[in-house]
């Protein structure tokens, strides 16, 4: 299959590209830029967005290619990608980031065909459609819940006045990142108080929801992935979770 052979080149290049340009990366002497809406962008960003361009004209032509750094139009199947979610980390050479990249054949989150990568350069964690993961790893001996946020969320005192009843909130940088974590087993869900991009999150949402634990907003699930951006007070936790923390989800909303 194409989609099968896109994955299988995309991996080997984009794991090259960080292999060639360690030390730099290391060394933090990349080029860096400030977008129209005063977010980084470095020259990693706009090669890896190339070779994701590059290899998909070759294998998936036809497919819209909806990148962070290269975007018009979102229409289906298409290759949703940001080329380094959590840029300001990865420009620190902190390893709180992540290459995400999804095929999404339809915006149904459901979709058998959509599949899903994600890659963190700094660590070598990567979780695939189709990758082995062991159900109920949590350890059930553990009085509290973790719940992953983000770091600059954190930073800017907006969980200050949160109280919750069974939730321990920890931050971590790329919304990317760690919903490959809550896919994985590394946590038990992820909140967002901010906006997002839908390639931000695309990739982990695919991936969260093919190990059994849903995407929601506001209270309300989405399983429709047809936007380009969603309104803060977003969450991704299995349902089974959602009546256990029922009261910490509600504080959360509050806030």
């Amino acid at each position: 299959m194409e989609l099968n052979k896109f994955f299988e080149e995309i991996r080997c290049q984009i794991k090259q590209y960080f292999f060639d340009n360690k030390e730099r990366i290391l060394r933090r002497v990349l080029d860096i830029e400030l977008k129209s809406d005063r977010s980084l962008v470095t020259e990693a960003d706009l090669e890896i967005s190339k070779i994701i361009e590059k290899c998909k004209k070759t294998h998936l032509n036809k497919v819209c290619f909806y990148s962070e750094e290269n975007f018009n139009e979102l229409n289906f199947p298409a290759l949703i990608v940001d080329p380094i979610d959590g840029t300001k980390e990865f420009s620190m050479a902190i390893g709180e980031c992540a290459v995400s990249i999804a095929y999404v054949n339809s915006s149904d989150i459901s979709d058998p065909k959509n599949h899903a990568w994600l890659y963190n350069p700094f660590t070598g964690f990567e979780l695939e459609t189709g990758m082995k993961f062991i159900e109920g790893s949590r350890n059930y001996f553990e009085k509290d819940f973790s719940c992953l946020v983000s770091r600059t969320e954190w930073s800017k005192g907006v969980y200050n006045n949160v109280k919750l009843e069974k939730t321990i909130i920890s931050p971590r940088g790329s919304i990317a990142y760690k919903l490959g974590l809550l896919a994985s087993g590394g946590c038990d869900f992820v909140y967002s108080h901010n906006p997002k991009n839908i390639w931000d999150i695309a990739a982990g949402s695919i991936l969260c929801f093919q190990r059994g634990i849903k995407f929601f907003n506001k209270g309300c699930e989405i399983t429709d992935l047809g936007f380009s951006k969603i309104e803060g007070q977003s969450y991704w936790i299995s349902e089974t979770l959602t009546k256990d923390l029922a009261y910490d989800l509600e504080k959360l909303l509050e806030n």
